[in-house]
């Protein structure tokens, strides 16, 4: 019983966490201009910054990835910001390519800790952090998994990749290739094995 007792006071912890992160705007990608930066990347233990600009194609994609991972990762905050209405932030951040999205912790940010434009999302050859090449994209195509796996990576977000069919096979999560027969009209054969009847 008392490691029921744990499991159900870390529950209650990690919820009252995820309510507190929730009052503070976490949960979703929230537009904030210059005056608003500051307390928003300081506010909050981690932070995802999308400097855009509102007429280019490429930032309304990562709005995209960015708003379908802020609903998943409750635990970091998303803003973006337009780059022109903040040339402040935009030179001291040194950003030049749009879309570029900073990552800070505690308000503080290093080299490392960015995004530039969709480099390393697509085209590219991408690697997880096991080192199994992941699948890649062509052009603005990519999947906001392999975003969510660069933004784990920098550790701004906890991210664990999802599993391989071979993983889970190897697990006994799936089932092995099965030797299940089958009877087409009257005729025993092994799945997977495809003759025509024509």
């Amino acid at each position: 019983m008392k490691l029921r007792e744990q499991r159900i006071a870390q529950m209650k912890v990690e919820h009252e966490l995820m309510l507190a992160n929730k009052r503070k705007g976490h949960g979703e990608l929230t537009e904030i201009v210059q005056d608003e930066f500051l307390p928003s990347v300081m506010g909050s233990k981690r932070t995802v910054c999308h400097f855009y600009h509102k007429d280019f194609e490429r930032c309304k994609i990562m709005d995209m990835h960015l708003t379908n991972l802020a609903a998943v990762h409750v635990e970091t905050k998303f803003v973006k910001i337009n780059a022109e209405k903040c040339p402040f932030f935009t030179h001291k951040l040194d950003v030049q390519i749009l879309p570029t999205v900073i990552c800070f912790f505690e308000g503080i940010t290093k080299p490392g800790q960015r995004q530039i434009g969709f480099m390393g999302l697509n085209g590219e050859k991408q690697f997880d952090s096991t080192g199994r090449e992941v699948e890649q994209g062509d052009g603005d195509d990519f999947p906001t998994e392999r975003l969510a796996a660069k933004l784990g990576e920098i550790g701004v977000i906890d991210y664990t990749a999802k599993a391989t069919m071979d993983e889970m096979r190897r697990f006994g999560l799936l089932q092995q290739e099965s030797s299940i027969k089958q009877t087409v009209r009257g005729e025993v054969r092994e799945a997977g094995s495809h003759t025509s009847d024509y």
